[in-house]
């Protein structure tokens, strides 16, 4: 094994291993190679052209570099030894000088960096300690380029953040006070500002040399004030060139985006581009189509050639297939949403029939229906109007059913009276609708004697939800009732009708995240409220609470009176007023100590707040006469009035937008639905989904309660 020759004597030799040669069998192919290699002429090789540059005076290469971008005399001060010679000594100072000149607005350079190392900051985008490129963030406070890699690596070398300065300590207020501390970079190690570690260094040692140090703190203090005063221009500058460049990218984008509109419209997609123009977000598009400015094709930052286009057009003409086709889906859906609207408006209209306190379904549950569906999914060019011609009037019952089957599924134009008389068929469905909603919650209330021989019928069901011991509480899981708050009822209590026309029965809030919610065809805004969408009449979010309804029985047995057979309305109706005993430790009326007097609805509110719902409180009913002035101290501290809706708000974005008086919801029928003689119980009524105001408790001296007076 040969021994490689070294010069230094003490260094030990370095072995190398023996070459081996590889033997290697000719055959005809590779004889036929070298043959046809043996006829390639070989040119002579020729010396660059420029290589003897660096030989002409220099005055007149000063004057040649002098015209060049400063960028472009770094590069060439790189390339080899005879120009690095030339372009770093100090007599090209003025060529380099002249080639800053020539750059817009740029910051004259530092006078303690010299013009090559300036150019070298603004220009070479590399890091300053592993020379990796395309680093574009600069500090110009402290002059740094540095990469992601070495702030997480190298920060706590490089850097040094001003943790470790006491203010309080003359040193580091000299510190802080004389070298630029920079926030520029995220630096991991550190949380607030951070100095070059090297300049910090320097600094105390020239401090530590300095004869004067007042003298040379004070300078270094107008230093940094100059510094700080250069940083901020060349930051102004940086952003400035950032801008153009975005904005000349911008003009790029813009016309090679009309570009290609114009060759789009020449291949005859004009309606698509109109399309994709009126096209909202992402994010409200199902199923997703990427917007045209968004196209990679579209969106690229190059000038539009033949050549370029040669290569898009087909992925661009499949692209805009894809438009086609939703553009046409789309149309086809608003023809849908406009006889939804349509449906809507006549189910409202046909809704007032009833009364308010009447359990229906909603506007979206009309919707699926069987006869309904075969109307809004007749094709396009079947027209509507949401405004009924003159001739047509609602058919009576006994006309409707004269009409044939065909003719009401399959009408020649679309109007109100259109499903006007298919709702008019289904009253008899409507009534089964009812029993059955009443029959399940029903199921859900164990109250009342059960019948082991049959189960109770609706009817029965329905005298048994109507009872005072009948409580339901609502899970509110999706927090829900932020929309439709309760005046002044924390406890979500409620009683009948209340819990029938709850809007978590109707109403849910959507999760995005979640693959249970219903996905329209196209757009996500129809039949929404906000982050919240309508659905079928489900009483799964309510429940019977137990605890309420045993606290309602403690009440009752206060007033002397049965529960089965005692109703909410009985019970708003007689309007008594109670004492707690367990509040009052056992102590009944005596009339001589003040006692909180509150309604029996409070008196529930009470027991489930204060008490958790304890079966062991009891109450005492005080005196009709008591009774009459707590009413009356009670209206003068009234918390909330009462909840007046507009019928013809029903299935819309204003349907619990409430009013708070008669005259305001009578005001609202005129100004935006034109009715000027709205008849109470018809175009507006009570809450039913709504508590009754909730009644204050007051403190009084009630009597003593004498049995048999009451």
């Amino acid at each position: 094994m040969p021994v490689t020759n070294h010069n230094e004597e003490n260094t030990p030799p370095v072995l190398q291993p023996a070459k081996k040669k590889l033997k290697r069998e000719s055959s005809v192919r590779d004889k036929t190679k070298d043959m046809n290699a043996s006829k390639v002429p070989k040119y002579a090789k020729t010396k660059a052209k420029l290589s003897l540059l660096p030989s002409l005076p220099l005055d007149v290469l000063f004057e040649i570099f002098g015209h060049l971008p400063p960028v472009d005399i770094l590069h060439l001060a790189r390339t080899t030894k005879g120009f690095r010679s030339i372009l770093l000594h100090k007599s090209a100072s003025s060529t380099w000088k002249t080639s800053l000149r020539r750059v817009p607005g740029l910051p004259e350079c530092p006078e303690d960096m010299s013009q090559p190392a300036w150019v070298n900051l603004v220009y070479s985008a590399h890091c300053h300690n592993c020379f990796e490129n395309k680093v574009l963030k600069v500090d110009w406070l402290l002059r740094l380029r540095l990469c992601e890699v070495c702030l997480k690596s190298y920060g706590h070398v490089l850097l040094q953040g001003d943790q470790h300065l006491d203010s309080e300590k003359k040193i580091d207020q000299i510190v802080l006070k004389c070298i630029p501390f920079s926030t520029v970079y995220r630096v991991p190690c550190y949380k607030g500002r951070y100095c070059s570690a090297v300049e910090e260094e320097n600094f105390l040692k020239d401090l530590k040399a300095a004869e004067d140090r007042s003298a040379f703190v004070k300078t270094r203090q107008e230093a940094l004030v100059a510094r700080k005063i250069h940083g901020t221009s060349c930051q102004m500058w940086s952003d400035s060139l950032t801008q153009e460049r975005w904005d000349e990218l911008a003009d790029i984008r813009e016309k090679r985006r009309a570009d290609i509109t114009e060759k789009l419209e020449t291949l005859g997609f004009i309606e698509e581009l109109e399309y994709l123009e009126g096209l909202p977000g992402d994010w409200l598009v199902r199923p997703p189509l990427q917007q045209f400015k968004d196209h990679p094709d579209v969106k690229s930052s190059k000038p539009l050639t033949p050549r370029n286009w040669k290569n898009i057009e087909s992925r661009l003409i499949e692209y805009m297939h894809k438009v086609k086709a939703h553009r046409l889906a789309a149309e086809r859906l608003a023809v849908v949403r406009a006889r939804e609207k349509i449906a809507i408006s006549a189910w409202v209209q046909f809704r007032m029939r009833y009364a308010p306190e009447k359990l229906l379904p909603s506007g979206i549950e009309m919707l699926s229906w069987h006869k309904v569906k075969a109307i809004l999914e007749l094709p396009s060019s079947v027209p509507s109007s949401n405004k009924d011609r003159d001739a047509i009037a609602t058919p009576s019952v006994d006309a409707i059913a004269e009409n044939d089957t065909k003719t009401l599924l399959e009408p020649s134009s679309i109007y109100p009276s259109t499903f006007t008389r298919i709702f008019e068929s289904m009253r008899a469905g409507l009534a089964e609708w009812e029993e059955e909603k009443i029959t399940e919650l029903g199921r859900e209330a164990p109250i009342g004697r059960p019948l082991w021989f049959r189960e109770p019928s609706s009817s029965e069901y329905l005298k048994n939800l109507q009872l005072a011991v009948c409580v339901f509480s609502c899970e509110d899981t999706l927090n829900i009732h932020q929309l439709y708050p309760h005046h002044n009822n924390t406890y979500p209590a409620m009683w009948y009708p209340e819990f029938l026309h709850h809007p978590c029965n109707t109403v849910t809030k959507k999760d995005p995240f979640g693959d249970d919610v219903p996905e329209n065809k196209l757009f996500l805004a129809p039949k929404e409220i906000g982050w919240r969408y309508r659905r079928k009449w489900s009483c799964e979010t309510i429940f019977f609470d137990s605890k309420a309804s045993r606290a309602v029985e403690r009440v009752l047995e206060a007033c002397g009176l049965n529960p089965d057979s005692t109703t909410t309305q009985k019970m708003d109706e007689m309007d008594p007023r109670f004492i707690c005993l367990k509040c009052s430790y056992g102590a009944k009326c005596d009339g001589q100590r003040n006692r909180k007097v509150m309604s029996w609805r409070a008196a529930v509110q009470h027991c489930m707040k204060v008490h958790w719902g304890d079966a062991a409180v009891t109450w005492e009913r005080v005196m009709d006469s008591c009774a009459v002035e707590a009413r009356t101290l009670s209206a003068s501290r009234a918390l909330g009035s009462s909840l007046w809706r507009c019928g013809h708000c029903r299935d819309s974005r204003l349907e619990r937008d409430g009013k708070s008086s008669e005259q305001l919801v009578q005001e609202h029928l005129d100004d935006v639905h034109n009715v000027e003689e709205p008849v109470k119980g018809k175009h507006y009524f009570l809450a039913v989904d709504f508590p009754p105001p909730a009644i204050p408790v007051v403190q009084i001296v009630p009597k003593e309660v004498v049995v048999g007076r009451q």
